[in-house]
């Protein structure tokens, strides 16, 4: 999955509301609320998201309001970070995440003009995600005290060129 960008939603605080009511215990005991939310259906947590009245609204058991207003989303965040995108494809050989990490780049893509209604389109057919990743400090002085690791918006590298109108191959 690519990070197109993070947000956190509206109203100002709501991560924090939505932590304190939808937290769970983690498998090393520790309080966490990581959740991918899709446009078709409820997820386990029972979220959702949905477009309604120019906004991206979070949609959860509980009514608690909260949402992204779809102007900032589009032209704020994801039109001022990726607009212009150079999307590279890359076979690996190494050890991951080491300095013996090899790359070999066999394809590239220069991207440009994200289409707004193609994005909206991603989220209603589910290529779009956003990942809600809330949760503690696990080590340190913070261990322990609430920690929000930014809202994704995430799609799938194969769905990633389709929210463009332009692109142009370039390796």
């Amino acid at each position: 999955m690519l990070t197109l960008a993070t947000k956190s939603p509206e109203p100002k605080g709501i991560n924090r509301v939505l932590f304190d009511h939808y937290k769970y215990h983690d498998d090393k005991g520790l309080y966490n609320l990581h959740s991918t939310c899709y446009g078709s259906r409820y997820n386990p947590q029972s979220f959702k998201v949905e477009l309604s009245d120019n906004k991206l609204v979070l949609k959860n058991r509980d009514n608690i309001e909260c949402y992204w207003p779809l102007s900032m989303l589009l032209e704020d965040v994801l039109t001022s970070k990726s607009d212009k995108t150079l999307l590279v494809f890359a076979e690996t050989s190494g050890e991951r995440k080491t300095i013996n990490e090899k790359f070999h780049f066999i394809e590239a893509y220069l991207l440009s003009n994200l289409n707004k209604e193609k994005f909206k389109d991603a989220i209603e057919q589910d290529m779009l995600k956003v990942d809600i990743r809330i949760g503690v400090y696990r080590s340190g002085r913070n261990a322990g005290r609430y920690h929000d690791h930014g809202t994704g918006f995430r799609i799938n590298k194969k769905h990633f060129l389709q929210l463009f109108d332009n692109y142009e191959r370039v390796l």
